[in-house]
């Protein structure tokens, strides 16, 4: 993952200059998504991104996974202050934990935790403008996952469990809301955070293994996304 935190933070530096590169060759054209009735009311865009999660009704807490974000979107302008987009996305998540625990045996010792999961994600979202701080947006909608594969490990006394995704597996199927606000950096490059949540539960209690925790479960997702815009010359 360094390398792809450096890719983002290299992208995000590069394109600084960029941006006043733009205005002053664009000193009379907005450099902001919307607002420019000229503007063709289709784009599409590549995305990069980071994330970071957490697994609810486990014994583990805290945003400590880390993964990562790919793909590919298309916007279509609604009207002037609104638009909407479509992404396809290939999603790595998941969820890390370490706790302490005591053992009459072993005495006291560190479990550590790890989920990994590997989603194609379709999310649907709205994104709304102000006029008076055009460079930012908010964006709301739902997001439809399909489960690929996933891995479950936990690191105990006197031995790991690599916990059996046959028996104790997830729900194939998962339906996200996902909130957001974004930075337009440039014409064509923007920085864009989002959350999102589980709407139905990706896990039943029944299916849980007893030693990770108890409880239905739901994923909470943190992303940092940079997209690139594909956008004719004006």
């Amino acid at each position: 993952m360094r390398p792809l935190l450096l890719l983002l933070a290299a992208i995000t530096c590069l394109a600084l200059p960029v941006q006043a590169q733009d205005e002053e060759e664009e000193e009379d054209k907005p450099t902001y998504l919307n607002l420019n009735a000229d503007d063709n009311p289709f784009l599409a865009g590549l995305i990069l991104g980071a994330n970071t999660g957490t697994i609810s009704s486990d014994r583990f807490t805290g945003f400590h996974n880390l993964g990562y974000t790919v793909g590919a979107t298309v916007y279509v302008r609604l009207a002037p202050l609104a638009w909407i987009n479509m992404e396809l996305l290939y999603h790595k998540k998941g969820a890390v934990g370490v706790r302490t625990s005591e053992s009459t045996y072993w005495g006291t010792y560190f479990e550590k935790y790890y989920l990994r999961m590997n989603y194609a994600e379709l999310p649907v979202l709205f994104h709304f403008f102000n006029p008076k701080k055009p460079r930012y947006h908010i964006s709301a909608g739902v997001s439809y996952s399909r489960l690929i594969n996933s891995t479950e490990r936990l690191e105990t006394s006197p031995v790991p469990i690599n916990i059996d995704q046959d028996m104790f597996y997830f729900n194939k199927n998962s339906f996200d809301y996902v909130v957001g606000v974004g930075l337009h950096v440039n014409r064509k490059l923007y920085l864009n955070v989002r959350y999102q949540r589980n709407i139905n539960k990706i896990r039943d209690a029944y299916r849980m293994h007893p030693q990770v925790g108890a409880g239905d479960q739901y994923l909470t997702t943190c992303s940092l996304q940079l997209m690139y815009l594909f956008r004719a010359q004006q």
